[in-house]
C-alpha cells in the first residue's frame, strides 16, 4: 500500500530524526528549534510583507540573528574565547575566562543555513511560506543531505515536499548507479588517498620536498572524491525517495580559471555564499575596489564556515586572492589565444592555487602549516619517488569524472549498450570490494 504524500512526509521527518538520533539523539532538538525558526517567522514575514513590511523584515532578522546565535554558540563560542585570551597573553595579560567545551553537532551549519535561506526566499516572495509545519521539518532535516549537503534551497527542495513524488524505475536506475559512483569515489580513492596524505601531515617536518608535493597532491584527491562521493551517495538516496536534490560537484579539477572553479565546487555552497552574502553586500555594482572588498569578506566568512579555525581563515584568504587577482585580470580585457594547450595552461594553474590552498585546510595549527610549506619550497627533494600510485589514483578518478565529461552527464555510462554498461558496473563493484574495508572512514565534511 503506497502512502499518501503527506503521511510519506511523517515518515521521512521520523525517519531522518531517528537517522540523526543515531549520531546524538540529545541534538534532535535543536534541530527541532531551527524547524521553528524557519516555519514561524516564515508566516509571520508572508502575513505582513504588504501590510507592515518592517514588522516582516524585524521577523526576518530576528529569525536569522537567532540562528547565527545558536551557529555561534555552538561552533565558535570557544574558539574565539581561545582567540582572545591568546592576544591578550601575548600582551602579558591573564583572563578568567574558560570555554564551554562544546559538542560541535553533526550538519549545524547545513541545516541552519537552510532555515537562513528559507525565511530570506520567503521574504524576497521567491517563495511562498509553508503552512504546513512537516513540510518545513523535511525540508531542513531530510536525511540524505542532512550533515553534508547539498544546501538545499527552498525554491528546490521544498515544492517537492508539497506535491505528490513518484519514483519511476528511471529514478531507481539513476538513484543506485550514483550510490555506487559516490561509493567508489570514498571507499576505493578517498579512502586509499586520505590513508596516504595522513602519514604525510602528521609529520611535516620529517619529510623532504617531494613528499610533501605528494602529500597535498593526495589530500586534493581525497577531499574531492570525499565530498564528491558524500554528494553523489546523498542525491541517489533521494531519487530513490522520489526527491531531486541539486548537483553539487561539476568536475572542478577541469576549471579555467578560479572564478570557474567556484562554479563547480560545492555548488550549493558556492551559490548560498553569493545569493544570500555577496549580492546583498553589493556584490560587484558598487565599482571595482568594493567588488574586490566584497570577494575577499565572503571567502574569508566561506573560509570560517567551514571551521573555527585560523587555517579555515587562511584558506578562505588564499581562494579571496586568486578571485580578486583574476577580475582583476579579466577587467585588462586581454586576449589570449585559445586552444588546448592554453586550457591545459589555465587548468594546471587553477590546480596549483587550489592545492596550495588546501595545505592549510588540512593542517591543523599554524606551525602545521608553516613547517608544511617550509619543507614543500625548501629545495630537499631527496630520493623518494612515488609515482605509480599516484598515476594509478588519478586513473581511478578518470574512471568515473573521465565518461561523464566525455558523456556531459553524470549517468552517461546508463545510456551504453548492455554489454559496456555492465562491465563498466562490474568493475566499480570489483574495485570497491578489493579497496578493503567497506566501512571505510567518517565523511570530511561531517565536522562541518
Amino acid at each position: 500500500m503506497r502512502l499518501p504524500f503527506r503521511a510519506q512526509n511523517l515518515w521521512l521527518v521520523l525517519l531522518s530524526y531517528g537517522f540523526y538520533a543515531f549520531w546524538d539523539w540529545r541534538f534532535c532538538s535543536l534541530m527541532l528549534v531551527a524547524t521553528v525558526l524557519g516555519y514561524l517567522p516564515a508566516l509571520k514575514i508572508e502575513e505582513n510583507l504588504d501590510t507592515n513590511p518592517k514588522l516582516a523584515k524585524n521577523w526576518l532578522k530576528g529569525s536569522v540573528v537567532a540562528c547565527l546565535l545558536i551557529l555561534g554558540v555552538f561552533k565558535y563560542f570557544d574558539f574565539f574565547i581561545d582567540s582572545f585570551g591568546s592576544v591578550l597573553a601575548s600582551a602579558g595579560m591573564t583572563t578568567g575566562l574558560k570555554t564551554l567545551g562544546i559538542i560541535l553537532p553533526a550538519g549545524i551549519s547545513f541545516y541552519l543555513f537552510h532555515t537562513i535561506s528559507y525565511v530570506a526566499d520567503v521574504y524576497r516572495k521567491h517563495v511562498p511560506a509553508a503552512k504546513d509545519f512537516t513540510e518545513v521539518a523535511l525540508f531542513l532535516a531530510f536525511f540524505p543531505q542532512l550533515v553534508a549537503g547539498p544546501i538545499a534551497r527552498s525554491s528546490s527542495l521544498l515544492p517537492q515536499c508539497q506535491k505528490p513524488r513518484v519514483v519511476t524505475e528511471e529514478m531507481v536506475h539513476r538513484g543506485l548507479f550514483l550510490i555506487l559512483i559516490g561509493l567508489f569515489r570514498k571507499v576505493v580513492i578517498a579512502d586509499t588517498c586520505g590513508a596516504m596524505a595522513d602519514n604525510v601531515f602528521s609529520n611535516p617536518a620529517g619529510q623532504n620536498s617531494w613528499q610533501l608535493l605528494l602529500g597535498a597532491i593526495w589530500y586534493a584527491l581525497q577531499i574531492y572524491s570525499d565530498f564528491a562521493g558524500y554528494s553523489d551517495m546523498a542525491r541517489g538516496s533521494a531519487q530513490l525517495f522520489g526527491f531531486n536534490l541539486t548537483l553539487n560537484f561539476n568536475h572542478p579539477y577541469v576549471a579555467q580559471n578560479m572564478s570557474d572553479f567556484w562554479t563547480r565546487w560545492h555548488i550549493s555552497l558556492s551559490s548560498w555564499l553569493k545569493d544570500y552574502l555577496y549580492i546583498p553586500l553589493g556584490g560587484n555594482r558598487k565599482g571595482k575596489a568594493r567588488t574586490y572588498v566584497n570577494l575577499m569578506t565572503t571567502m574569508l566568512l566561506g573560509g570560517l564556515w567551514h571551521g573555527a579555525s585560523w587555517n579555515f581563515v587562511l584558506w578562505g584568504f588564499i581562494h579571496g586572492i586568486a578571485l580578486v587577482v583574476y577580475q582583476g585580470y579579466k577587467s585588462l580585457n586581454i586576449r589570449t589565444p585559445e586552444g588546448a594547450v592554453t586550457r591545459v595552461i589555465n587548468t594546471a594553474l587553477v590546480l596549483v592555487v587550489v592545492g596550495l590552498a588546501w595545505i592549510p585546510f588540512r593542517c591543523h595549527s599554524w606551525s602545521q602549516t608553516a613547517s608544511y610549506f617550509g619543507g614543500l619550497f625548501s629545495g630537499n627533494w631527496g630520493t623518494d619517488f612515488y609515482v605509480l600510485p599516484t598515476v594509478a589514483l588519478v586513473g581511478m578518478l578518470s574512471l568515473v569524472d573521465l565518461p561523464q565529461l566525455l558523456g556531459k552527464s553524470e549517468t552517461t555510462a546508463l545510456t551504453w549498450k548492455q554489454a559496456p554498461r555492465l562491465a563498466y558496473i562490474f568493475v566499480l563493484i570489483s574495485l570497491i570490494v578489493l579497496s578493503g574495508d567497506l566501512r571505510g572512514s567518517a565523511f570530511i565534511y561531517f565536522q562541518f
